[in-house]
């Protein structure tokens, strides 16, 4: 059966302004200073994406863009899908079916209230402390060099309280039956409890890649506490619900994102061995 994409309903953003400072003085007009109205939107400077007007003691303001496209409010997203994860958090026992499990890793699932797709639970112990284990799964330097479904991985927009927009893209899956995908993303990391919580949401943002298609994910993330046994070592518990999208079996979806998920903390955890 082919895999192809499908619409999906647009969330509500509000306007976003970015504007750079280059000092003129600096060798090649080096970038010296961001100055970010309400969101930040590209971390590289192109002269093609910006406005460049002179400023007073021999500096332009740049002002890029992408202020004429639209992301979303950061605060009232952030509090959301927080607000969400924790409710997955606190569902009762009774409530999951068991996907699958392994020696190390449990997957669990039950239908999501999002779509007509699936609410995953997984959980695993990890050997090592919170904070190192959020900064290999959160967008940033690591990610991408250990997670082998994903192929590229870009910060579009960084934001204050530890946000980012990132857009990053998965490789195809069952024999590539299930076709890459490309994903944006919000993504937020706060304190929970004695750990960590790194969240996040798809935002219907940009333009669509060719030879991808454009997944969702509804709201999703990882809890990571320590273990009050052990606090160098961490209880990782993750809930994901991703509309892939595309023409495609639920038993082909169950079976892909189980899998996924045990390889997942497998990955993990030989990077952070490394």
């Amino acid at each position: 059966m082919g895999d192809s994409g499908r619409s999906h309903q647009t969330d509500q953003y509000l306007p976003a302004v970015k504007c750079l400072n280059i000092d003129t003085r600096e060798p090649n007009h080096r970038l010296v200073k961001q100055t970010v109205t309400r969101t930040v939107a590209l971390c590289l400077l192109k002269a093609t994406e910006y406005q460049v007007k002179l400023l007073p003691n021999s500096q332009f303001e740049c002002c890029s863009l992408i202020e004429m496209e639209t992301l979303p409010d950061v605060q009232k997203l952030a509090a959301e899908v927080e607000s969400t994860l924790i409710k997955y958090y606190s569902i009762g026992e009774d409530e999951w079916r068991v996907g699958k499990k392994t020696e190390d890793v449990i997957v669990w699932r039950k239908p999501s209230e999002e779509f007509g797709g699936f609410l995953y639970k997984t959980q695993g112990i990890v050997k090592e402390a919170p904070n190192r284990v959020v900064d290999y799964i959160r967008p940033g330097p690591y990610r991408l060099d250990w997670d082998s479904l994903m192929t590229s991985l870009d910060i579009v927009g960084e934001f204050e309280q530890d946000c980012c927009l990132m857009h990053y893209t998965t490789a195809g899956q069952l024999w590539n039956v299930i076709a890459p995908r490309e994903f944006i993303d919000f993504s937020y990391t706060t304190d929970h409890q004695d750990g960590l919580l790194s969240c996040g949401v798809s935002v219907e943002y940009g333009e669509k890649q060719p030879n991808f298609i454009r997944g969702f994910n509804h709201p999703c993330g990882w809890f990571c506490i320590p273990l009050k046994s052990n606090p160098d070592h961490s209880l990782l518990t993750g809930f994901i619900q991703t509309d892939l999208r595309g023409m495609l079996p639920q038993t082909m979806v169950d079976s892909a994102m189980a899998n996924s998920l045990v390889n997942f903390y497998n990955e993990l955890r030989n990077a952070l061995k490394a």
